[in-house]
């Protein structure tokens, strides 16, 4: 079994953590193999709302 790829995006609010998520995929797209609606798919914002957590495969 392949360890899960795991990504923490923090910013200093939660629109600065979006933009580091959103900047990630546009930077590595065509490595991901993912649209941006698989990527928004796999992101979760956590409690503190200024971490957003992306679980790829």
């Amino acid at each position: 079994m392949t360890p899960r790829r795991e990504l923490q995006f923090v910013g200093t609010s939660p629109q600065d953590a979006k933009r580091k998520a959103l900047n990630y995929w546009y930077a590595n797209q065509t490595a991901l193999r993912m649209s941006i609606r698989d990527f928004s798919a796999r992101l979760i914002l956590l409690p503190d709302a200024r971490t957003i957590v992306f679980h790829g495969d």
